[in-house]
């Protein structure tokens, strides 16, 4: 990773400069890119200590011009016994306003380093990332940060009937648990949390119902949606974020052994909803659903975000461009759209209410309420399923706002930066979901000023 600083105009040995007039001037749509590219020439021409010329260059604009360069630096190369060209190990960016640009590069920062440690737990091989040791790793990293995190094993998991999650982990060797992530930043003010739950995957052989051997590999990213969620909600709590929200990670690896759950069984998960297990590979639903369920029940949430690696056929339709989405508000939806667009972490909206068919099918099942395993449009079909999950007033109307993220494409990414959703996440609570500061003339400059809570929604 790259060292990013800012300092005055002077006397530099300069190896590049950006200006904001020209062929292609710089304006914040196209700044982390220029540093990106920046990022990849001096790694082709193998410079280590950097020094560019911004002198001139909006220091918010600059700022993003150092995101970008720091993005482009990020390697997993820890299991590698030789030495890799990890490009520029320093770069410093002169500027008029060195101390505007770097308080605007703070909160940049902040964010790109929670996708670094979010994209080195999804880099990580499975045979070091279990569900164990994966939650004693969040643990470790974010309870220093004043986030509370409740770790709830296999045991509490079944003792309070969440079957579904037990039931896809109790073929592995390593037991399943799940994660809970309480951060507030309103001191108690904001009553109701924005919840965001996240598919933890550690390996997917399929269980009975096994893979094909081919990209098998690449199941060890199956954890990227609680990856996710872990790294945005390290973000907001290093730059002081004034919001309220809980993360919950559903963490389990599905194995195959003489204890796996069987293609025919009927498990009853913790909303007391009965699933018939057409398909063992279908196993995110599962862990989602008790998530889902759990949150809703514990925390009583304005809106419920899952996140997942969840159908292939999200991915053939969208491929690595865009995630699935899917939401029962217009509203919210159009909230993540325009967070989406702005950090380039994009999706696409997928029928969920609109596809009555899709419900119909999950329901399909002679001898348990739901089937993991309805005949249809698989992406359509798993977010029915998870749908299924969302509590209901008594006309059966949503008692709740729900987004499901489909993030099989992006998710799976090939690129060394992966956590897909941090940024979308930090952008949408930045923009949405935080408190703001109402000025008070009559308030000492000593005392704190107040925070007007935020419209939930």
């Amino acid at each position: 990773m790259t060292k990013v600083s800012f300092a005055a105009s002077g006397s530099h040995l300069i190896n590049a400069t950006v200006s904001q007039t020209g062929k292609e001037p710089l304006t914040p749509a196209n700044a982390s890119e220029t540093g990106r590219k920046l990022f990849n020439k001096f790694k082709e021409t193998g410079e280590k200590d950097v020094v560019i010329n911004a002198t001139g260059v909006d220091p918010v604009i600059a700022a993003q011009i150092a995101d970008g360069f720091l993005r482009a630096s990020y390697t997993f190369n820890k299991y590698k016994s030789t030495p890799q060209n990890e490009g520029p190990q320093t770069v410093s960016f002169l500027t008029d306003k060195p101390q505007a640009a770097e308080a605007a590069f703070a909160p940049l920062r902040t964010t790109t380093e929670s996708a670094f440690w979010a994209s080195d737990l999804v880099n990580e091989p499975a045979n070091v990332l279990n569900p164990q040791t994966y939650a004693e790793r969040v643990r470790q990293e974010l309870a220093p940060l004043g986030i509370k995190v409740k770790i709830i094993e296999d045991y509490w998991l079944k003792w309070q009937g969440m079957n579904a999650i037990a039931a896809v982990g109790q073929g592995s060797k390593t037991p399943p648990c799940m994660v809970v992530l309480e951060y507030d930043g309103t001191n108690g003010e904001q009553k109701r949390p924005l919840a965001l739950v996240g598919k933890g995957i550690t390996f997917d052989s399929g269980g009975i119902s096994l893979k094909p051997g081919a990209g098998m590999g690449d199941m060890t990213m199956d954890m990227a949606g609680s990856a996710a969620v872990a790294g945005a909600i390290r973000s907001l709590a290093l730059r002081g974020a004034k919001t309220k929200v809980v993360g919950v990670l559903a963490l389990s690896e599905n194995m195959h052994d003489q204890n796996s759950t069987r293609p025919g069984d009927i498990i009853k998960s913790l909303s007391g909803k009965t699933i018939y297990v057409g398909n063992t590979d279908a196993e995110g639903r599962l862990v989602l659903c008790d998530a889902i369920t759990y949150v809703q029940k514990n925390y009583n949430p304005h809106t419920v975000v899952d996140i997942a690696t969840l159908t292939g056929a999200a991915s053939a339709a969208l491929g690595k461009e865009f995630a699935a989405a899917f939401s029962n508000d217009d509203r919210l939806f159009a909230k993540f759209n325009k967070a989406a667009n702005a950090t380039g972490e994009r999706i696409w909206r997928m029928p969920l209410l609109e596809s009555p068919a899709s419900k119909k099918a999950v329901e399909n099942t002679p001898h348990a309420d739901l089937t993991n395993n309805a005949t249809g449009p698989g992406a359509l079909t798993a977010a029915a399923f998870l749908h299924q999950f969302i509590e209901k007033n008594e006309d059966g109307s949503d008692k709740r706002k729900f987004m499901h993220l489909d993030i099989a494409g992006p998710g799976i990414a090939l690129t060394e930066l992966k956590g897909w959703g941090v940024f979308l996440f930090d952008r949408l609570i930045r923009d949405n979901y935080e408190q703001k500061v109402v000025a008070n003339q009559n308030v000492p400059k000593s005392a704190p000023v107040r925070k007007q809570a935020p419209k939930q929604g």
